[in-house]
């Protein structure tokens, strides 16, 4: 059985689940390694077994990179495109200007990227990350967003009963989330009755676990994997909220916890981070505030909670966009044509 190998540096979970289903649907294998040794140790022999074999004695297979940009280890990622048919996989948007993960120092970094990049295919998971990469020397580049298994994540597969409007966070507990200043909003909310629900992990768990016992209106799951439960969860809401904000060297670059709550028929009240920002339509799927302005991040979920006939429109708007922009299956189909399965 022929194998499609995904490489990146750290392990990425559900970012790859649709190419996964793209080959095995056209019967194919699929490995997952990381180039960066230090991100999976107990994966440490398969992953060095895997860049000798493919920098040393394989050819044409098909790899799906994904890289930082201006990474140094360019030279190694230009040998791959030598040897294999490389298709690179970005979410970022800035590869131009001052902000990236690891800026260039040498002009002999540039250089390469730009000619790595106009030897391989290039996805982008935003728009914006297309047009940046095709940009920075990327002559074939096409846009095809994360997916989310719409079957799973249904606005019916919510049961939990509750007497009041539910607005729910599901992501990694910590401050560039947003998780501090929606902690902030919730002491000190004056809006309409509303209840809060937080799942998900990280540094600031303790904070979020003080405030629900602390609170009746407010519950923690704790982090929750299987897709089933979590979509329970979802589907029980009523708005979706997420007040991530860029720091040094990150920012909501996509958010997969957007196009699961829109799959679920939650409109969002987010920040302009560049993913969200693309993902949700102002006014049409929900709302888009500025990064940190909490007064408008309350005022928008207000008018929502007030508004039951906006709720109910948005929330049947969200539903159509992630059937018709983001399902697991159509996404997958996208990656079978990149790939030529």
């Amino acid at each position: 059985m022929s194998t499609i190998y995904i490489l990146r540096q750290y392990p990425a979970g559900s970012h790859n689940s649709p190419i996964r289903r793209a080959a095995e649907r056209a019967g194919f294998a699929v490995e997952t390694h990381e180039y960066d040794l230090d991100s999976n140790v107990g994966a440490i022999v398969e992953n060095v077994q895997f860049l000798a074999d493919a920098l040393l004695r394989s050819h044409g297979e098909r790899i799906v990179l994904g890289a930082e940009p201006f990474d140094p280890r360019v030279p190694f990622f230009e040998r791959l495109a030598d040897r294999h048919e490389v298709v690179l996989h970005t979410s970022w948007p800035y590869w131009e200007g001052e902000f990236v993960p690891q800026p260039p120092r040498f002009d002999w970094q540039r250089r390469r990227w730009r000619s790595f990049l106009d030897a391989v295919r290039a996805v982008g998971v935003t728009e914006a990350a297309t047009d940046s990469v095709r940009a920075a020397g990327a002559s074939d580049a096409i846009h095809i967003p994360h997916g989310v298994d719409t079957d799973v994540y249904h606005p019916n597969a919510g049961t939990r009963e509750r007497d009041e409007p539910v607005i729910l966070f599901v992501g990694r507990l910590e401050a560039r989330k947003g998780v501090t200043e929606l902690l902030d909003l919730i002491r000190n909310w004056d809006g309409p009755d509303a209840r809060f629900w937080f799942v998900g992990d990280g540094p600031l768990a303790e904070d979020v676990d003080a405030l629900a016992i602390a609170r009746d209106d407010v519950e923690y799951f704790g982090y929750i994997s299987d897709d089933t439960a979590l979509a329970e969860i979802y589907a029980s809401a009523d708005v979706f909220v997420l007040p991530s904000y860029r720091v040094d060297d990150w920012e909501e670059l996509f958010g997969i916890v957007v196009i699961e709550a829109l799959a679920c028929g939650l409109p969002l009240v987010t920040t302009d981070c560049v993913g969200p920002a693309e993902i949700v339509h102002d006014g049409e799927t929900g709302y888009v505030v500025d990064q940190h302005d909490i007064n408008a991040l309350r005022d928008r979920l207000v008018e929502l909670l007030v508004s039951p006939d906006d709720l109910t429109r948005m929330s049947d708007r969200a539903r159509q966009v992630a059937v018709d922009r983001y399902d697991s299956d159509d996404v997958a189909d996208q990656w079978q044509d990149v790939l030529e399965l």
